[in-house]
């Protein structure tokens, strides 16, 4: 099974036993923590989703400001 990084900050994992993994970074905050390896991949795409999602979310509410302060601006646009 290939190993995906560390959700938390990116870098290549540690096998520590035949099921257990950790993250290798000593500045990382889940660096002592011991995982299965299955639960390590779910993880990571776990977080990569919510980080995704994040993303969208941030843009969507920069659009709708941006809108808002375009109707502000031009209230007769706004019909």
């Amino acid at each position: 099974m290939e190993l995906k990084p560390c959700p938390v900050c990116g870098c290549k994992p540690l096998l520590l036993s035949v099921d257990e993994v950790a993250c290798v970074n000593g500045f990382c905050p889940v660096k002592t923590v011991a995982t299965k390896k299955e639960l390590w991949n779910i993880r990571a795409d776990v977080i990569s989703r919510d980080i995704q999602l994040q993303k969208e979310l941030v843009l969507e509410h920069a659009i709708m400001n941006n809108m808002q302060k375009i109707q502000d601006r031009f209230p007769g646009l706004s019909d």
